[in-house]
């Protein structure tokens, strides 16, 4: 029998108070670059920006914008962004708060 002190198990996590963009696997460098720009712009307001699993080549780096309140999300080892550019450097960029 289960001790009725138990722990019920994982609690699922709250609901996201923000807005939530889900890109499609696979998107542009481009396509994720607009949707963190469009994240910057509603700020305060928290955006979760979601990237299912999939290859994402990602030809220029990513930058967030300073101000930007962005839960950026993956599916653990499932989402792998691959950098296909030819300059050096980052992936992603956060270049301040």
């Amino acid at each position: 029998a289960v001790p009725a002190d138990a722990p019920a198990g994982p609690v699922p996590p709250p609901p996201f108070a923000g807005q939530v963009i889900a890109l499609a696997p696979g998107d542009s460098a481009a396509v994720i670059q607009a949707a963190l720009q469009h994240a910057a712009l509603l700020a305060p307001e928290p955006v979760l920006l979601h990237l299912p699993a999939g290859l994402y080549n990602v030809s220029q780096s990513l930058r967030v914008p300073a101000g930007a309140n962005l839960h950026l999300v993956g599916d653990g080892g499932k989402t792998i962004l691959k950098y296909t550019g030819t300059n050096y450097g980052p992936v992603i960029g956060v270049p301040g708060p």
